[in-house]
């Protein structure tokens, strides 16, 4: 899984309203891809 600050370097910044204004790595992998790391 990435670190949250790895994810906040590599994620596009349109991927930000996908999670509510959160950077937050755990979350995105829990809500949007929970097989996907």
């Amino acid at each position: 899984a990435l670190a949250p600050a790895g994810f906040r370097a590599a994620a596009p910044h349109w991927l930000a309203p996908r999670l509510d204004g959160s950077w937050d790595a755990e979350a995105f992998r829990v809500r949007e891809a929970p097989g996907a790391f």
